[in-house]
């Protein structure tokens, strides 16, 4: 069975539009599940670090900024 050309950029166009919508929720988010709102750009990327390590960021509540 083939898909039609138009099904396929509907695909894509979908697809772009999800991306873009978790990316908006999770900006709104996680700076606030994770304490990590008020940091400066040196502090947060220390702090985005220590969380995507050993995958602490699964863990809601966690304030980062006291861990980092």
């Amino acid at each position: 069975m083939r898909i039609s050309y138009s099904c396929k950029l509907q695909t894509w166009k979908a697809a772009s539009q999800l991306r873009g919508e978790l990316v908006a929720k999770a900006r709104i988010s996680v700076p606030a599940t994770y304490g990590i709102g008020q940091l400066k750009h040196e502090e947060l990327e220390d702090a985005l670090k220590w969380l995507l390590g050993e995958a602490r960021f699964i863990h809601a509540g966690i304030e980062a900024k006291v861990s980092v």
